[in-house]
């Protein structure tokens, strides 16, 4: 799986060996929350890299993904949310400290 993920080939569905429960947790505090918190965290530090000249490719994706997460949660298919969420973050959240 790490070679999947080093060359951005994901998964079709996360293997139940890879989504722990607290990638769960981590996709509920997500969907309670809305994405603000997460979203305006990589907002901020997209533009904080941006400034310093730094690349921010992949935090760009990562905010793509949310929002994208975000819609699917707004219309109802939490299940689609939640693969899409651990496709993106497949170890779980990389931002735990700001929840």
């Amino acid at each position: 799986m790490s070679y999947a993920i080093s060359k951005e080939r994901f998964p079709k569905k996360p293997e139940v060996l890879y989504v722990s429960e607290i990638c769960r947790k981590d996709f509920n505090i997500f969907k309670d929350r809305r994405e603000t918190v997460l979203i305006e965290h990589l907002n901020s530090l997209i533009k904080a890299l941006e400034v310093r000249g730094i690349k921010t490719d992949l935090y760009v994706k990562q905010k793509d993904a949310l929002e994208n997460v975000s819609e699917l949660i707004k219309m109802g298919a939490k299940e689609v949310a939640f693969t899409q969420f651990t496709k993106a973050f497949p170890y779980c959240l990389p931002h735990r400290s700001i929840f």
